[in-house]
């Protein structure tokens, strides 16, 4: 019996452990297109700014923002890392593994 809980244990942690790859892996790419959008604001309040049609504290919010954002990614791509490295731990696989996970949440 504590064989098969320990099976049922294992079980469900490798399931949760992959989940939270997914997840990660989409929240990666939101922080990414956020990052994006953020970047593309940026040109154009720098353009703005520029020719003067802009206020400084605008061009400095589009720069903040930016900044924020290039972090929110950075931290995104890191828990993503981090996501994989657990799962290859439940897996018992060498954490340099190259995961390919086929499965979606959808």
């Amino acid at each position: 019996e504590k064989h098969g809980q320990t099976q049922t244990s294992v079980k469900i942690a490798i399931a949760e452990a992959y989940l939270n790859v997914l997840l990660k892996e989409i929240q990666r790419d939101l922080a990414r297109a956020d990052a994006g959008r953020a970047q593309t604001y940026l040109a154009i309040a720098e353009g703005q700014y520029a020719l003067g049609t802009l206020p400084e504290s605008d061009y400095f919010t589009a720069r903040l923002d930016g900044q924020n954002s290039r972090l929110t990614a950075t931290q995104a791509e890191q828990r993503y890392r981090a996501a994989q490295a657990t799962l290859c731990y439940q897996l018992n696989l060498p954490t340099d593994t190259t995961l390919r996970l086929t499965d979606r949440l959808d």
